[in-house]
């Protein structure tokens, strides 16, 4: 199909019936765009097109391109065109945005497109090797790329049904400043351990990536960012986290370890410590009052957990405190209620407690309590009633059948329970909520 427009610019032929296109009488075409031409076989560039700058190809049955004739090129998008084969044998210095997903490429240089900024390499199954020198991604903000499970080239772990590997530029890596090479983050959405794929990667992209990729392999290097301020670890802590002396926000998931290590409690600017799903934890360090700047304990699903230290009463600053589904905790520390900046206790799903201690009553700052399914808990202090600011309670799924006498001059005050529950402590008139009801005094 020739096509004789000289002066044309922008030429738009998605989802036609086309099957090829000459581009020799279009000097001047910028913008040209074959999207979902799926009978779309070739294209023919007998001259060179200095001007063309977008080509969108997606789901065409095209099998090559001459890059060479296309020096100015910046948007090459080649999706789902499962024929290609992408060779790069010649400089794509404009080139920002390549995508080939599905494409039969096995050997990639991206040594000669300098200024890529996005790559999409999802489910190009052939891929072998992605040549990029150190430096040469430096303008690299997206890399995403797929793979299958019987795929071997990949060594993906045969008893995985799938697996999906992205690579997000989070910015310049802060260890690197001179060699300006991007910080790449990888996740997987398999739960196989990092160490699995992450061999394969190294294969795959050798030179143009920093080695800040998986924490466990590279704990040192992460214990050397001081200037870090939020932290997610999985799987188990680098024995120098101390270093991170800037460190505000610790995440601890699925850490398999039974006392947290000295080091966490060296962390002096901490402000949110959260430990999730570490079910073989046995109990907090005695020294956690050290973490003097703490604001917010969140420990969530840690099954074997049994004691809170009597320490945690001199964390002046603490202004939210979780224990949820600490299913061993019997009892609280008896002076907990010198946590004069606390605004909200959570203790849901704490079946083993029996007991509140008599201090939380001098909690002047505590907005929210939260006991529902402490099912072994009976009765609540009597002088809940001096929480001035409490303005959430839950009881659902407790004993609690008969509230203090003092908690009825809380003004604001909701309470949440099951009907019997409120009805019980003499309620006769609340709000449903499906299968709770609430009260406000």
């Amino acid at each position: 199909m020739p096509v004789e427009c000289p002066n044309l610019k922008t030429l738009n032929l998605s989802l036609s019936k086309v099957t090829n296109l000459n581009l020799g009488k279009t000097p001047h075409l910028e913008k040209l765009n074959l999207g979902g031409c799926a009978e779309f076989v070739e294209l023919q560039m007998p001259i060179e097109c200095p001007n063309l700058k977008f080509l969108t190809l997606h789901v065409t049955k095209v099998g090559n391109l001459n890059l060479g004739m296309t020096p100015n090129l910046k948007t090459l998008d080649l999706d789902a065109c499962n024929e290609f084969e992408v060779h790069m044998p010649v400089e794509c210095p404009k080139l920002t945005y390549l995508k080939i997903r599905g494409s039969k490429v096995s050997d990639l240089n991206l040594e000669l497109a300098p200024n890529l900024e996005r790559l999409d390499l999802s489910e190009c199954y052939f891929i072998l090797k992605i040549h990029a020198p150190v430096g040469c991604l430096k303008k690299l903000v997206y890399f995403s790329l797929g793979t299958h499970s019987n795929f071997e080239s990949f060594q993906v772990d045969e008893q995985c049904n799938s697996s999906i590997i992205q690579a997000k530029c989070i910015r310049i890596c802060p260890l690197h400043p001179d060699n300006k090479l991007p910080m790449f983050g990888f996740t997987c959405d398999t739960n196989e351990p990092g160490s699995l794929w992450m061999g394969n990667l190294e294969k795959l992209i050798y030179s143009s990536l920093c080695p800040c990729k998986y924490l466990e392999n590279w704990s040192a290097t992460i214990c050397g960012l001081q200037h870090l301020s939020p932290l997610l670890l999985s799987g188990s802590i680098p024995g120098d986290l101390w270093q991170l002396e800037s460190l505000e926000k610790l995440s601890l998931i699925t850490v398999e370890i039974r006392h947290l290590p000295d080091s966490v409690c060296m962390l002096k600017h901490l402000k949110s410590l959260s430990i999730i799903s570490c079910r073989v934890i046995e109990q907090l360090p005695e020294n956690i009052c050290r973490l003097e700047c703490l604001e917010e304990l969140f420990v969530s699903d840690c099954t074997s957990l049994r004691d809170i230290p009597n320490s945690i009463c001199k964390m002046k600053c603490l202004k939210r405190l979780s224990l949820g589904s600490s299913d061993k905790v019997e009892r609280l520390p008896e002076d907990l209620g010198c946590l004069e900046c606390l605004k909200e206790l959570d203790l849901s799903d704490c079946k083993s407690l029996r007991d509140i201690p008599n201090s939380i009553c001098k909690m002047k700052r505590l907005k929210r309590l939260y006991l529902s399914y402490c099912n072994q808990l009976e009765k609540l202090p009597d002088e809940l009633g001096c929480l001035d600011c409490l303005k959430e309670l839950n009881i659902q799924g407790t004993q609690i059948s008969c509230l203090p006498r003092s908690i009825y001059q809380l003004k604001g005050l909701v309470i949440t329970g099951s009907r019997e529950q409120l009805e019980s402590c003499g309620f006769t008139s609340f709000r449903e909520l499906g299968l709770l009801c609430e009260v406000e005094l």
